[in-house]
């Protein structure tokens, strides 16, 4: 479940308050109506939770929960510390064996009483023709009074019971082939979200902060902010180790590849009450939440005053704004909150964010085919790749939304397979949206695409497979209306155009 948090700060243009969701690159504020584009992409941003549990409602919330376990206890001091947390996000792309398909055996009917079959059927019927046939002759004879016995009966025709041979029906698909490699695997996509902490503290219990979207609303780092409201934890796991911990398989078992596009990864410091206490002639420690106000251990050891104290270093990246406009012409660029690639409609320049500014992309245009025409332009990235198994010369990958990612996948696919050959268009060309996916995200699904053609045989864990991207070129596609379903010329492929998103 896409459960994305909520980020509040201010507007940089009229101060006012200024709400939008995490993960969103273009925003707008509700007040003034500036379109502001939010730099810090790819970057290790940090965020802050501020506290609603004060130092008075901790002292009693730990004291509470010492009375409920029988203990008596002396505070001897209260403090707040922001401990950091490490948060990753991103769309999983997941190749999976698939369920085994149950074994289907013959079934023996010896047992059953079925319908008798149509040639025991039909002879039931003629018996019955003909015994209606000789009543109706008697009947005849009696009103002419003739006085006739009835006659002896035919012994060529069968009477009693017919007995009958029960079959043996086998339900399995004559010549059934083996399955092909394609359904021993599954596509499936999922929104990945993932919290742990981000420094050592070992035996006090809380390694995740849960997902708590509703409740939990992110703020820029503000070193000074935080420093006079307690005590900043310094992170003591690198981004590198983070994102290998993050990126770890949940299903190891059934998962035969994966590929994680558009990843983020940010740190979280999140507020938490630390009550020293003594308790039967022991100092320990109380960890109260301060978000939720819930005691999350009553019980840690004091030895764990030495890594809270440890002091942060560096300085953390924050997001930043800036106006969304084109840097070419100033024409306000289309807006949509998940779009990285923008075009203007003014000079129709192509933008893309790298860091905290607008990079220039180059883009190119396909004819459509001849005599169709076209509904609906749409981005794709066309790489030149390299890499063990001869892979195809190009692959053709989406750059744009879409809610059914595996019918992304599907064309991603087929396109790649088929190699179609086109022609650039020199007539002018304004594009109509933007793009989700850079060249970065394309050279991973490329990979996603490239293990899927090859089959399970073939299938190894990304790092161990060499593949080389030479170059990336974004290209815009014509497609066709059908229906309710856009076409694509080149492989026949439609997609719903109730799923664009």
């Amino acid at each position: 479940m896409n459960s994305r948090l909520t980020v509040s700060t201010g507007c940089p243009s009229c101060g006012a308050p200024l709400d939008f969701t995490e993960g969103s690159h273009a925003i707008q504020c509700g007040h003034c109506r500036s379109r502001l584009l939010v730099t810090g992409r790819k970057q290790l941003l940090s965020y802050f939770i501020s506290p609603k549990l004060d130092v008075h409602r901790a002292v009693a919330k730990a004291l509470l929960a010492l009375k409920e376990e029988g203990v008596e206890c002396r505070v001897i001091e209260p403090r707040l510390y922001f401990i950091p947390y490490y948060r990753l996000t991103g769309h999983d792309f997941l190749w999976e064996k698939s369920a085994p398909k149950p074994k289907i055996e013959p079934i023996d009917l010896s047992a059953f009483s079925p319908d008798p079959p149509q040639a025991d059927l039909t002879m039931t019927l003629q018996v019955a023709s003909d015994f209606l046939g000789d009543l109706w002759e008697i009947g005849k004879k009696m009103y002419r009074g003739e006085d006739e016995p009835l006659s002896e009966p035919d012994e060529s025709k069968p009477t009693g019971p017919i007995e009958r041979k029960q079959p043996v029906v086998d339900l399995r698909r004559k010549g059934a082939a083996p399955a092909s490699e394609e359904e021993e695997m599954t596509f499936r996509d999922r929104y990945v979200e993932k919290n742990f902490i981000a420094c050592d503290l070992k035996g006090w219990g809380s390694y995740s902060l849960g997902v708590r979207a509703a409740v939990l609303r992110l703020e820029l780092f503000r070193k000074e902010v935080l420093e006079a409201q307690g005590t900043i934890v310094g992170v003591t796991l690198s981004s590198e180790e983070a994102l290998r911990q993050g990126m770890r398989k949940a299903e190891p078992e059934n998962v035969l590849y994966r590929q994680v596009l558009g990843r983020v990864l940010s740190l979280i410091y999140f507020p938490f009450w630390v009550i020293r206490v003594q308790r039967q002639g022991e100092e320990r420690l109380v960890f109260l939440d301060a978000v939720s106000e819930r005691a999350v251990h009553s019980d840690a050891p004091i030895s764990l005053l030495e890594f809270l104290g440890r002091p942060a270093s560096g300085e953390a990246a924050t997001v930043g704004f800036r106006p969304l406009t084109c840097p070419n012409c100033g024409w306000d660029l289309p807006f949509d909150p998940e779009d990285i690639l923008f075009f203007c409609t003014s000079c129709a320049r192509g933008w893309q964010i790298e860091g905290s500014a607008l990079s220039p992309i180059d883009y190119q245009v396909v004819s459509p085919p001849a005599g169709a025409a076209v509904s609906r332009y749409l981005p794709f990235w066309v790489l030149q790749a390299e890499g063990e198994g001869n892979p195809p010369a190009r692959f053709f990958l989406p750059a744009f939304r879409y809610r059914r990612l595996k019918l992304l996948g599907d064309l991603a696919k087929r396109l790649s397979k088929a190699q179609p050959v086109y022609t650039v268009s020199t007539a002018p060309f304004v594009p109509s949206q933007g793009g989700c996916y850079d060249s970065e995200d394309a050279a991973s699904l490329a990979r996603f695409t490239w293990a899927g053609m090859r089959g399970t045989q073939e299938m190894k864990p990304p790092e161990e497979k060499p593949f080389f991207v030479r170059s990336a070129t974004l290209i815009w596609f014509p497609f066709q209306f059908e229906g309710n379903a856009l076409r694509d010329p080149f492989t026949g492929m439609s997609l719903p155009q109730n799923l664009f998103v």
